[in-house]
Order: C-alpha cells, then sequence, then structure tokens
C-alpha cells in the first residue's frame, strides 16, 4: 500500500505538474498575445513618428528656403524703391529744366514782339521823315 500511495503521489504529482505546464503555457501565449498587442501598435506608433519627424524637417527647410527668397525679395524690392527715387530725382530736374525752357521762350517771343513794335516805329519814323523829305522837296521845288 505504501508502495500504492507512493505510485498515486507520483501520478498525482506528475499530473498537477503537466497541468501547471499547460497553465503556464497559456499564460505565456496570452501574455505573447498581449505584448504583441502592445508592441504593434508601439512599432506602429514609432513609425508614424518617424515620419512626423522627416515630414517636419521638410517643412523646417522649405520655410528656411521661403525666408531666405523672402530675404532677397526685400532686398531687391529696397533696389527698385533707390532706382525709383533716381529716376524720380531726374524727372524732376527735366520738368525744371522744361520749365526754364518755356519761360526763355516766352522771353523770347515777347522780346520779338518788342523788337518787331521797334521795328514798326522806325519804319513808321522812317516813312514819316520821308514824306517830310518829300514834302520839304517839293516845296522848295
Amino acid at each position: 500500500m505504501h508502495r500504492q500511495l507512493e505510485a498515486e503521489t507520483t501520478q498525482a504529482r506528475l499530473a498537477a505538474e503537466a497541468r501547471r505546464k499547460v497553465g503556464m503555457h497559456q499564460k505565456a501565449e496570452a501574455f505573447g498575445r498581449a505584448v504583441g498587442g502592445i508592441i504593434a501598435p508601439g512599432t506602429a506608433a514609432d513609425a508614424e513618428l518617424q515620419s512626423t519627424a522627416q515630414t517636419l524637417t521638410a517643412t523646417a527647410t522649405q520655410i528656411a528656403q521661403v525666408q531666405a527668397s523672402k530675404g532677397r525679395a526685400v532686398t531687391e524690392i529696397g533696389s527698385i524703391t533707390t532706382r525709383i527715387q533716381e529716376i524720380s530725382g531726374v524727372a524732376i530736374s527735366i520738368a525744371a529744366a522744361v520749365e526754364e525752357q518755356g519761360a526763355a521762350t516766352q522771353k523770347i517771343v515777347r522780346n520779338v514782339g518788342q523788337a518787331a513794335q521797334g521795328t514798326g516805329s522806325v519804319t513808321h519814323n522812317i516813312t514819316a521823315v520821308a514824306e517830310a523829305a518829300d514834302q520839304t522837296d517839293t516845296a522848295t521845288s
């Protein structure tokens, strides 16, 4: 009986150990599924974060390029503004010269008019002298 008791105890112990191994395998599989459920989304999140980082880096590069272009555009606009101011100064000088030329032309026209009047007066006086000379010549003859 003692042997039988030992045999039954051994069988019970082996059966318990087998159940424990099955339970441990079940727990290990459940743990693997749980960890896989955590790791898979973590891996996907890591890939998503890397993609986002690449996108942000590309965006930062584009922003830097736009800012550099904007700086060049501001410099060019400053140069254009300077040229426009120079052209405006020249245009003002030309307008002043045209105005002076117009005033000089008006003065010349006035002087020519006065000279014409003077010439008319001289011609009238010469005609009067010639007539007087004729009358004097006729009276003396």
